[in-house]
C-alpha cells in the first residue's frame, strides 16, 4: 500500500492499513466514501455490537462463584474479558484509521501512541483467545480422565498460574512488534488528486526478526490448533 505501493504487508503482518487504508478518500465524509469502506464500517459496527453483547453476557455467566470453582470456569471467564477488550480495540483501530486517512486526525503524539499500541494489543488478545480456548479443551480432557479423582481446588490454582503464564508469555513473544512500528507521511505526487499527505502506521522488520515474527505467529496459530485437535481425539 501507499501512493507508490512502497509499503509491503507480509502474510503474517496483515493490517487494516494494508487492506482498507488506500481505499479511504481524504477530505470526504463517511457517506461519500467508496462502497467497500461504508460496508466495512457497517459490518465492523455490527460485529462489535454482537461481540460486546456476547462478551458481557458471558462475563455475567462465568463470573458465578460455582462456575469459577474449577479451572475451566476461570479460563472461560478470562475468555469473556479478552473478547470484550478485543472488540473495543478492533472498533477503535478502524475508527482511528478512518479518521487518519480522512485527514481529520493530524500526525502527532496520539498517532504515534496508537501506532505502537493498538496493533500490538489486538495481536495479544487474538493469541490469548486461541490459547485460552486450548486451555479449556485440555482442562476438559483432564477432568474426564481423572473422573472422581479430580480435585477442584487444585484445578483452580493451576488455572490461575497458567492464565498468568499465558498472558505473560504471549505479551513477551510479541513485544518486538511495537519496536519496529513507525509513523510515516506519504509524499505528495504532483499528479495527486487531493495534494494531501497521508499518514501510515507501518511495520518494518529486519530479516532476522521477519523470520522470528513468522515463527511466533505460526506458533500462536498451530499451537492452540493442535491442542484442540489432540484434546478432541
Amino acid at each position: 500500500h501507499g501512493r507508490r505501493c512502497q509499503y509491503r504487508t507480509s502474510g503474517f503482518g496483515l493490517s487494516l492499513e494494508g487492506i482498507l487504508g488506500s481505499q479511504i478518500l481524504p477530505i470526504k465524509s463517511l457517506f461519500n466514501q467508496p462502497t467497500i469502506i461504508r460496508t466495512s464500517f457497517a459490518l465492523i459496527l455490527v460485529f462489535t455490537l454482537i461481540g460486546l453483547t456476547n462478551g458481557i453476557v458471558s462475563l455475567i455467566t462465568f463470573k458465578s462463584k460455582s462456575i469459577c470453582e474449577v479451572g475451566c470456569g476461570l479460563y472461560l471467564l478470562s475468555l469473556s474479558i479478552v473478547s470484550i477488550i478485543l472488540m473495543i480495540l478492533f472498533q477503535l483501530k478502524f475508527i482511528v484509521l478512518l479518521l487518519t486517512q480522512m485527514i481529520i486526525l493530524p500526525d502527532g503524539l496520539f498517532m504515534k501512541m496508537q501506532c505502537h499500541s493498538l496493533d500490538y494489543f489486538i495481536q495479544v488478545c487474538l493469541c490469548l483467545d486461541q490459547w485460552l480456548n486450548a486451555c479449556v479443551a485440555i482442562e476438559r480432557v483432564v477432568t474426564t480422565k481423572q473422573g472422581a479423582k479430580f480435585k477442584k481446588e487444585k484445578s483452580r490454582n493451576v488455572a490461575k498460574g497458567i492464565i498468568f503464564l499465558v498472558i505473560a508469555i504471549t505479551m513477551a513473544s510479541l513485544v518486538h512488534d511495537p519496536y519496529f512500528r513507525l509513523v510515516f507521511g506519504d509524499d505528495n505526487d504532483e499528479d495527486d488528486e487531493f495534494q494531501i499527505k497521508r499518514i501510515w502506521c507501518i511495520v518494518r522488520y529486519s530479516s532476522r526478526f521477519q523470520i522470528y515474527n513468522s515463527f511466533i505467529h505460526s506458533l500462536h496459530f498451530f499451537g492452540p490448533f493442535l491442542c484442540n485437535i489432540i484434546s478432541s481425539i
